[in-house]
This record gives structure tokens, sequence and C-alpha cells, in this order.
């Protein structure tokens, strides 16, 4: 399939499911964010499991932008 039209990078779904998966996976580096020590015990295995869902959302789109690809991004 020949791909003649163009459009910006910023409106790649490819594009923006990799930066979801850049974000969710610097997140996970970071570490979460400090809460208080009551709740932290509770939250820690919730926050690392909605990050790595974050994560597989931002792989999947990024999957699914590149098989519906149509046009060509520009810079």
């Amino acid at each position: 399939m020949a791909m003649e039209a163009t459009k910006p990078w910023y409106l790649s779904t490819t594009i923006i499911g990799a930066v979801i998966m850049v974000i969710a996976t610097v997140l996970t580096l970071l570490g979460r964010p400090t809460l208080a020590e009551g709740v932290q015990a509770e939250a820690a295995p919730i926050s690392g499991l909605i990050t790595s869902v974050v994560a597989l959302i931002g792989a999947v789109v990024a999957i699914y932008g590149r098989i519906k690809a149509s046009a060509t991004i520009t810079k």
C-alpha cells in the first residue's frame, strides 16, 4: 500500500502510543509518589498495576497505529 498523504508527527497514533508507553515506563523507573505511611502499603501494588496497564495500553495503541497507518508522518 503506497502512503502518499502526509500528516504531522504528533497526530500519529503510533507516536502517541509510544509516548504513553515511555511516560509510564519513566514513572515506573522514578518510583511512585510517596504516600502517607498508612496508605502507602495498600497503594503500592495498585499503583504498580496501574502503571503497567498504562504502559500496555500505550504499546497496543502504537501497534494499532502502525497497522492502520494510511499517511506518512512529517516533521
